[in-house]
């Protein structure tokens, strides 16, 4: 899925035209806000807040601007005005309830066909229920006369029981009867055990699986600005749109509104132009110190991508009615040709992930107290190239001068994060080595300048999957619910609800650390001690530290020390046949590399001291002892390292 398509879905999905499941689930995005349903508090409060963390959200990820800094005053140094913020947050405004206080939340869609598991009581449910029928019809003539002599007093019972008494008694469903019968005869003993059992097993029927999504109200909530952003001091009322230092967003054309995203993309491609020409007339910009568009023109060139010149700067007069713009607007705003900001944030974000550091350093501030870029011409380039791609570059294979041969794929991905990914691991700069250059290290002791590879620290779920993947367990399977892999004890009672944490069992144990089901409260202590983020706000880059908590963890952990005997149950089984042999097997299982001389001789030391203090027979002291240096190298540096 283009990247383009992939944000208007993931912010207005449900606002498309025969909007599809998928486009609405893929809305949760923006309802994952924390949800406060203590008593007591002023749902407005928190209902604002969330609109709050999304306009945030929005800004950060997608235009990365502190655009948050104007919630309650006009920015200190970027040229957002808190009028623009809450222009913004109108489009967020609109959305139904998410169920603060003692609300209920709104946007709540069934998945058809999906059902939470049921532990196979169907069976169970069938004979109880069969049972209660065979006891009703044994009542079915007193039932009768009682309901024969209900005229008069029909008006004081419940509506629920009213309606079913309105539907003939042949016609009844189950749960009609029982309400009937619970009204004739509440205190009968022999129906009140067995519909005591029924209820009991329904409430574990198979649930339908639902998933919050954004919604639209039917009335739309007025928007004001906040005085020092405080919800119970309405100001002025503004309609939504964006800041006017960028590319304006116009209403739509009510009449195209509804249009198939196929007829807009076509028409977004037939205005691309060469984009190598638009990085040369950009030069002059990158050398300027006057400000491009209200932002820092020292950051990037500030020029629309391509697809983008030609626009107005003011609002048209257009032939068809205008309806005030939504949600859906905002998102093809944002991933608009014209707007210079989304493609270069992007890639730069992705950069970020392979290099330890973005061409932009502030990843999440492309505004005036960002840093700038270290290579502006060549963060342009990428953008470019991500939305769209070069025609005449579109063949094969491309060599260049420094020997990289970089894949090409076909001029339609453009906006394909799959075609940017390779384009940059397959280039020369990232297939660098990390080794520390002597005649770099005063020069470019931060690596700036890219002249070899960083060492970065995995992240926290692939540091698992390094483990899994070792040790031979790992599941391939994808997708599917949240997994439990084993933690500690205790974890579970550290939140304000205690819950349950039952370890998965079969291969949902060994699956991929992005499916550990993380609960924003207690997470996974794995995650935490490798800093994974809490989930509470949007993240754009993790933070890397290195502690000894994190080799305690590596070293004693519940579940690693379960994939370290995997790992060596997976070298006696697999390996060759000598210990030296399966050292180095077990080596290269780890980082990826033979072992030096010293290396192979330390972990046989190892080894035969275990061998030789472990108690126990031949096979136990065998296992105990591999298990010991499967310890050892699932612990290394370089096993959790990206070289």
């Amino acid at each position: 899925m283009p990247f383009d398509q992939f944000t208007v879905e993931q912010l207005a999905g449900d606002l498309l035209p025969g909007a599809t499941i998928e486009q609405k689930i893929a809305t949760g995005f923006h309802r994952n806000t924390q949800i406060n349903q203590e008593g007591g508090i002023d749902p407005e409060q928190f209902r604002v807040e969330s609109v709050v963390d999304r306009v945030n959200t929005t800004a950060t990820v997608f235009l990365g601007v502190t655009l948050a800094c104007a919630q309650c005053h006009d920015h200190k140094f970027d040229p957002f005005t808190q009028r623009e913020y809450y222009q913004m947050f109108a489009f967020f405004n609109n959305t139904v309830e998410d169920g603060h206080g003692k609300g209920t939340p709104g946007g709540v869609l069934e998945i058809p066909g999906e059902f939470e598991p049921a532990d196979n009581i169907q069976k169970e449910l069938d004979e109880l229920e069969q049972d209660l029928d065979r006891y009703l019809d044994t009542q079915g003539s007193a039932l009768q006369q009682w309901e024969q002599s209900l005229a008069p007093d029909a008006a004081k019972l419940k509506p629920e029981v009213r309606n079913a008494l309105q539907v003939a008694a042949r016609e009844r469903t189950r749960k009609q009867k029982r309400i009937v019968y619970a009204a004739f005869k509440a205190d009968d003993p022999e129906f009140k055990s067995r519909n005591a059992k029924l209820a009991k097993l329904e409430r574990r029927e198979p649930r339908p699986v639902t998933t919050l999504v954004m919604i639209e109200q039917k009335e739309p909530r007025e928007t004001h600005v906040l005085i020092k952003g405080d919800f119970t001091r309405p100001g002025e009322r503004v309609t939504p749109g964006v800041p006017a230092s960028l590319e304006p967003l116009v209403a739509a054309d009510m009449s195209r509104r509804d249009e198939p995203r196929s007829s807009r993309r076509e028409e977004t491609h037939s205005e691309i132009r060469n984009p190598k020409s638009e990085i040369r007339n950009s030069e002059s910009l990158l050398r300027s110190a006057a400000t491009v568009q209200g932002l820092n023109a020292r950051n990037f060139s500030g020029k629309s991508l391509p697809g983008g010149e030609g626009r107005s700067q003011g609002e048209p007069t257009l032939k068809h009615p205008v309806a005030l713009p939504n949600r859906l607007d905002l998102a093809r705003w944002i991933v608009a040709t014209n707007n210079p900001l989304t493609a270069r944030v992007i890639v730069n974000r992705v950069w970020q992930q392979y290099f330890g550091r973005g061409i932009v350093e502030t990843e999440n501030d492309f505004g005036a107290q960002g840093i700038p870029p270290t290579h502006p011409e060549l963060l342009d380039w990428l953008a470019c190239e991500f939305v769209s791609p070069v025609e005449s570059l579109n063949r094969s294979t491309v060599e260049t001068a420094a020997g990289s041969t970089i894949q090409r794929f076909h001029a339609s991905t453009s906006w394909s994060l799959k075609r940017l990914h390779r384009l940059i691991v397959t280039s020369a700069t990232y297939r660098q080595s990390s080794n520390m250059r002597p005649d770099l290290r005063d020069l470019d002791p931060n690596n700036k300048l890219l002249a070899r590879q960083s060492r970065l620290r995995l992240d926290a779920e692939v540091v698992r999957d390094v483990a899994l993947a070792a040790s031979g367990l790992l599941s391939l399977k994808m997708g599917g619910p949240p997994v439990f892999p084993p933690q500690p004890d205790g974890v579970m009672t550290l939140g304000q609800v205690k819950r349950e944490w039952k370890s998965s069992a079969g291969d949902g144990r060994y699956r991929r650390g992005i499916y550990t089901h993380f609960w924003r409260a207690t997470p996974h202590p794995a995650l935490t001690v490798f800093d994974a983020p809490d989930g509470f706000s949007a993240c754009t880059r993790r933070l890397r530290s290195d502690t000894p908590l994190q080799a305690l963890t590596l070293l004693n952990d519940r579940q690693f020390y379960e994939l370290a005997r995997g790992l060596a149950a997976r070298v006696l089984k697999d390996g060759p046949n000598s210990d030296m042999e399966r050292l180095a097997y077990a080596f290269r299982l780890c980082v990826a590399r033979n072992p030096e001389d010293a290396e192979k001789r330390r972990l046989d030391e190892l080894l035969t001291q275990q061998i030789t203090t472990v108690d126990g027979n031949a096979d136990l002291k065998r296992t105990e002892a591999w298990t010991t240096v499967a310890r050892v190298l699932l612990n290394l540096d370089e096993t959790i390292t990206r070289e």
